[in-house]
């Protein structure tokens, strides 16, 4: 039997279903946005984020996978760069966003009566015009790095040229920087400001290495569903899954370790202006979130990453990849939706409707298009892969 008739399901056969399910969330969304007009618009920022770190995550583990070599990035280059050239979609989808400002951000009436101290200053910042502008600003630094990685892939893969491996990596070490700098300030605009009287110099952190984890989480799992089919990953053993497994294991922990660090500082440091984002958050139902969190995005696939029977495995592997990114949907839900309804979980059963609509829409849409990529790469790389040492010598 063909490889290409081997796999659980083919880009051909989920392209169909994606669309179907990305069009029944968008009116599902719609008829919520008639119903719950403000409910919608908090509903939709949280699925916006969540499908929008997935590309943002795959195009910096494409950079950095362009930067360091290896078999693992050879294992999911291609979802990855699949991924990125989705980008312009999800520009389009952050019109709604745009569209309700003033019905998620306090500061867009007035600073001084969102409860902002030093208004005065926060409000050259904090204001309409300038949130656009930086909006534009971030998305054209994502997209001009998505078109010129995605198209450089292509040449090297086409032609097996060097000269595109070096521009692929003399982009990727500076476009990291503008990266990081675009999504520190993204996270500022879209998720802290929604409530200005909270700072963190440690969220922006977070939010990105959430982003990298999403992205690394797709990737692995759109390469295990999709393996072997040649057009996905090459079939260089199971060494590489098991690295790609690694990989996500030490992201995890990394996720782990700085948001506690938060935590723990926010909390000894016991500063009002801090600890009020974190009081709604573990009361009132939410504290039920934060457990689950701590349970399930870090605890339980720590303990099934330990394992390197797991992680040489295509489903399990694809199972824990799946996990990982339910529940940092979770986790994007739960830092946002409080903010709305900061006393009572059960009240903010309207957003949470909306926001796993509009997670099945964006996240639908945004999948057909990257299984349209995906069936126009070519099936077979003219850069070979280098076989695992284990297999080598085995």
């Amino acid at each position: 039997m063909d490889d290409s008739n081997t796999s659980n399901v083919t880009a051909d056969r989920l392209l169909p279903r994606s669309i179907l399910i990305g069009a029944l969330g968008l009116m599902g969304s719609f008829a919520c946005w008639v119903a719950w007009p403000d409910a919608f618009f908090h509903g939709y920022l949280v699925g916006f984020i969540f499908c929008l770190g997935i590309p943002l995550g795959c195009l910096v583990i494409e950079m950095i996978y362009r930067l360091t070599g290896g078999g693992w990035g050879e294992m999911i280059h291609r979802s990855s760069s699949a991924a990125i050239q989705t980008l312009p979609l999800a520009a389009i989808l952050f019109l709604p966003v745009v569209a309700g400002m003033d019905r998620l951000y306090p500061w867009m009436n007035s600073v001084a009566a969102s409860g902002v101290g030093k208004a005065s200053e926060k409000a050259q910042y904090l204001n309409a015009d300038a949130f656009l502008a930086r909006a534009m600003v971030y998305f054209a630094i994502w997209l001009v790095l998505a078109i010129l990685l995605a198209r450089w892939s292509r040449q090297l893969e086409r032609t097996g040229n060097p000269a595109f491996a070096r521009r692929l990596g003399i982009l990727s070490g500076p476009g990291l920087v503008l990266f990081s700098l675009a999504d520190t300030f993204a996270a500022v605009d879209w998720q802290m400001s929604l409530e200005p009287h909270w700072y963190s110099t440690i969220f922006p952190v977070i939010f990105g290495i959430s982003q990298l984890l999403a992205g690394l989480a797709f990737a692995t799992l759109a390469a295990t569903v999709l393996a072997p089919h040649p057009r996905v990953v090459h079939p260089v053993g199971k060494l590489y899954l098991q690295d790609l497994g690694s990989l996500l294991l030490a992201f995890i922990v990394l996720w782990a370790y700085v948001s506690f660090s938060q935590f723990l500082l926010i909390w000894t440091g016991n500063l009002p202006e801090e600890t009020q984002w974190y009081l709604p958050r573990i009361a009132g139902g939410w504290q039920v979130f934060a457990a689950l969190l701590a349970l399930c995005q870090f605890a339980t696939p720590f303990l099934f990453l330990l394992s390197k029977r797991i992680k040489r495995n295509y489903r399990t592997l694809g199972g824990v990849a799946a996990f990982v990114l339910v529940m940092h949907f979770v986790d994007i839900y739960w830092q946002i939706i409080p903010a709305f309804a900061p006393s009572d979980w059960a009240a903010a059963w309207r957003e949470t409707i909306v926001a796993i609509t509009a997670a099945l829409g964006i996240g639908g849409l945004l999948l057909a298009a990257f299984l349209w990529q995906i069936r126009r790469l070519p099936e077979l790389s003219l850069v070979e892969p280098t076989p695992p040492p284990e297999e080598t010598h085995g």
